[in-house]
């Protein structure tokens, strides 16, 4: 499955981009994503969001 993930903000500025597609499973947990996208983007972890 692939969803769409956008970014506004800071958070856009540590990606380097507005929106992108992750691949995923089914079974795959908010938790999980979010791990995911720590370890993809580390400076995240240190900003606000919606995945807190």
């Amino acid at each position: 499955m692939s969803i769409q993930v956008m970014y506004f903000g800071m958070l856009a500025e540590i990606t380097g981009q507005a929106s992108e597609s992750w691949l995923i499973n089914d079974n795959l947990t908010v938790g999980e994503f979010r791990t995911q996208i720590w370890e993809k983007y580390p400076a995240m972890r240190e900003k606000s969001s919606k995945l807190q």
